[in-house]
C-alpha cells in the first residue's frame, strides 16, 4: 500500500514540472524578439512507477502506481531542412549583394567626373577641329583645339583612375571579409568545445546551439561553406572538402595579394636584342645602338627589371616553364603595353597589344592552396574585381587608344604652319596616360591642320578629316560616342541585373524565413495559452498537496 507521503511527492513532482514549464514559457516570451532564438518546450515524461507488493490487480499479487512527472528535456524547435535551404540561398544572395555594391561603385565613377560628361567633351573636341578647318591660321582657334583635347584626356584619366579606386575599395573588402570569416570560425570552434562539455555533463545547451546556428547563417552569406554535424553535438566546417573547423581546432583562411601576369615570351638568338626590339609601356628595353646579348630568358628578365626599375609599373619574372611573365606593380587592373618589333624575340601565344592584368586579393587555405569559392560575398567581391571591372576598364582603354591612334595617324600625315609633317598630337596609349603633346601645347603652330605643305596657311583640310572621325564607325561598327554610350548602358544593365537578383533572393529568403519562424519562432498567443494551461495544472497539483496535507493532519489527530 502507498503512503500519504508518496501522494504528496507525486503532487510535488507536478508542481516542479509545471514550474519549469512556466519558466520555459516565460523565457520564450522574453526572447520573442531575439534574433536567432529557437522556441523551447519543456517535454514532460512520467516518473518510474512505484511497485506496491501485495496489491492485487485482476489476480496479480503486486501492482504499480504512478509516481508523478518530470521534465525529460528542453526541446529546441528547429527544422534542419529549412536551415539548410536558407543557408544555400543566403550564399546566392551574398554573392549578388557584393557584386551589386561593387558595380554600383564603378557606375558612380562615371557620374563623379567633374565638369561636362565625356560625351559632351568629345563633341566639343570634334567641333574644335571643325572650327579649325575654317580658321587654320587663327592661333586662338588652335589653342581651343588643344584645350578641348586636354579636357578629353583629363576626363579619360579621371574616369579610369576613379574606376580603379572603386575596384581597389572592393578588393579591400575581400581582405576584411576573410578576417570576418576567420572570426566566425574561431567562435564556432569555441562553441563546439562548450557544447561538448555541456552535453557530456548531461545538460542541453540550447542557447549555445542557437548562437552557433546564427554564426552558420553568417558564414553561409560569405561563402560556400559546408556544416558537418557529429553525434556528440559538434559541427565541423569545411570548404572544398578541407576542414576549417575540426571540433575545436581552427584552420583559418588567408587573404593573399596576388599579381596577375602576361606570359608567353622567350628570348632567342643571343646578341640580337637591339633598340626598339622590345617596348614595354612605351619604354624600349634596349635603347643603345649596340645590341645586347640575351642568352637565356633570365637575361631578358634582368634587362627588363633593370630598365623598368626607373619607370616602375612593371616587373618581370619567369614562370615554371621558363617563360617570361610581366606583372604590374600596382593595385587593381593595370594595362601593360607590349610591342615586339625586332627579330631577337619569339612570341608564343601573344601579339603586340595592350594587355590587362588584375592584381588583387585571393582566398587561400592555410597550406597555400587556392580556395574555390562558388557562391557568397567573397565570390561576388572577387567577380567584381577580377571579371566585371577589368571588362569595363578594357573598353575605356579601347576608346582612349582608338582616339589616340586615329587622331595621331591623321595628324602625322598633315602639315603644320611651319610646313613640316605633324608630330603625335596625343601621347600615351591608354586612358590612364592619355595626354596632349607638351610640345604642341607649348606651340599651337605645330598642329598639322593642312594637307598640302605648299598650301597657304588657310589650308585646314586635315583638321576636317579629324573632325570627320566623329561620325565614323571606328569601334566595332560604332562611333566613339555610340561606343561610350553603349558602355554606360552595359554598366547600368549589369547593376540593374545584380540588384534584381538581390530582390529575387530577398523574396526567396523571406519565404524561407517565414517557414523557419513557423517552427522556431515564438507565438505570443500560443505562449499565453500555454501559460494559462500550465498555471491551471500548477494550481491542481498545489490543491493535491493541500488535500494530502489535510489527510496527514486527520491521521495524526486519529492517533492522538
Amino acid at each position: 500500500m502507498t503512503t500519504i507521503s508518496h501522494g504528496i511527492m507525486t503532487a510535488y513532482s507536478g508542481l516542479q514540472a509545471m514550474q519549469q514549464s512556466i519558466e520555459t514559457t516565460s523565457n520564450n516570451i522574453a526572447n520573442s524578439e531575439t534574433k536567432g532564438y529557437s522556441r523551447q518546450t519543456a517535454v514532460l515524461a512520467p516518473n518510474d512507477a512505484y511497485t506496491v507488493p501485495g496489491m492485487q490487480f485482476h489476480g496479480a499479487q503486486q501492482g504499480q502506481i504512478g509516481a508523478g512527472v518530470h521534465v525529460s528535456m528542453m526541446q529546441r524547435a528547429r527544422d534542419q531542412f529549412v536551415d539548410k535551404s536558407i543557408r544555400l540561398e543566403s550564399g546566392v544572395q551574398g554573392e549578388a549583394q557584393a557584386n551589386a555594391q561593387g558595380l554600383q561603385r564603378v557606375e558612380a565613377a562615371f557620374n563623379e567626373i567633374e565638369g561636362d560628361a565625356l560625351t559632351v567633351v568629345l563633341q566639343k573636341f570634334y567641333d574644335s577641329w571643325q572650327e579649325l578647318a575654317l580658321h587654320p591660321d587663327n592661333l586662338a582657334t588652335r589653342t581651343a583645339v588643344v584645350e578641348t583635347a586636354k579636357d578629353v584626356s583629363n576626363q579619360m584619366n579621371t574616369l579610369v583612375n576613379t574606376i580603379r579606386r572603386a575596384q581597389k575599395d572592393t578588393d579591400e573588402q575581400v581582405d576584411l571579409t576573410v578576417a570576418e570569416v576567420n572570426r566566425d570560425l574561431t567562435q564556432v570552434a569555441q562553441l563546439n568545445k562548450r557544447i561538448t562539455e555541456s552535453v557530456q555533463s548531461g545538460d542541453q545547451p540550447n542557447d549555445l546551439l542557437d548562437q552557433r546556428d546564427r554564426i552558420f547563417d553568417e558564414l553561409a552569406t560569405m561563402g560556400n561553406f559546408k556544416f558537418v554535424p557529429l553525434n556528440d553535438g559538434v559541427v565541423n566546417v569545411t570548404l572544398n572538402g578541407l576542414y576549417l573547423v575540426d571540433r575545436d581546432a581552427v584552420s583559418p583562411l588567408k587573404s593573399v595579394f596576388k599579381a596577375g601576369g602576361v606570359a608567353g615570351f622567350q628570348a632567342v638568338a643571343p646578341g640580337a636584342l637591339k633598340a626598339g626590339d622590345l617596348i614595354i609601356n612605351g619604354v624600349s628595353i634596349v635603347d643603345s645602338a649596340t645590341p645586347v646579348a640575351v642568352a637565356t630568358p633570365r637575361d631578358l628578365v634582368n634587362l627588363i627589371n633593370a630598365k623598368m626599375q626607373a619607370t616602375k609599373g612593371v616587373s618581370a619574372d619567369l614562370d615554371t616553364n621558363g617563360q617570361l611573365v610581366l606583372r604590374s606593380t600596382g593595385d587593381g587592373t593595370q594595362t601593360i603595353s607590349v610591342g615586339v618589333t625586332g627579330v631577337g624575340l619569339t612570341v608564343s601565344g601573344m601579339k603586340n597589344d595592350l594587355y590587362q592584368v588584375t592584381n588583387g586579393h585571393e582566398v587561400q587555405f592555410a597550406d597555400g592552396r587556392t580556395a574555390d569559392l562558388t557562391t557568397g560575398q567573397l565570390k561576388g567581391l572577387m567577380k567584381t574585381v577580377q571579371v566585371d571591372t577589368p571588362a569595363i576598364l578594357k573598353q575605356v582603354d579601347q576608346l582612349a587608344n582608338t582616339l589616340i591612334t586615329r587622331v595621331n595617324g591623321l595628324h602625322a600625315s598633315g602639315y603644320n604652319l611651319y610646313k613640316n609633317t605633324g608630330s603625335p598630337f596625343f601621347t600615351g596609349t591608354q586612358a590612364k596616360d592619355m595626354a596632349v603633346s607638351t610640345t604642341i601645347q607649348a606651340d599651337v603652330r605645330l598642329i598639322a591642320a593642312a594637307v598640302n605643305p605648299l598650301s597657304p596657311p588657310g589650308d585646314g583640310n586635315r583638321s576636317l578629316d579629324i573632325a570627320a572621325l566623329k561620325n565614323q564607325p571606328l569601334m566595332s561598327g560604332r562611333t566613339t560616342e555610340d561606343f561610350y554610350n553603349n558602355l554606360l548602358s552595359k554598366v547600368g544593365f549589369a547593376v540593374a541585373q545584380a540588384q534584381d537578383k538581390v530582390k529575387n533572393q530577398d523574396q526567396i529568403l523571406n519565404g524561407l524565413e517565414s517557414r523557419r519562424q513557423e517552427v522556431s519562432g515564438v507565438s505570443m498567443d500560443e505562449e499565453f495559452a500555454n501559460l494559462i494551461r500550465f498555471q491551471r495544472a500548477y494550481q491542481g497539483a498545489s490543491r493535491m498537496v493541500s488535500v494530502f496535507n489535510d489527510m496527514m493532519g486527520d491521521l495524526l489527530n486519529m492517533i492522538r
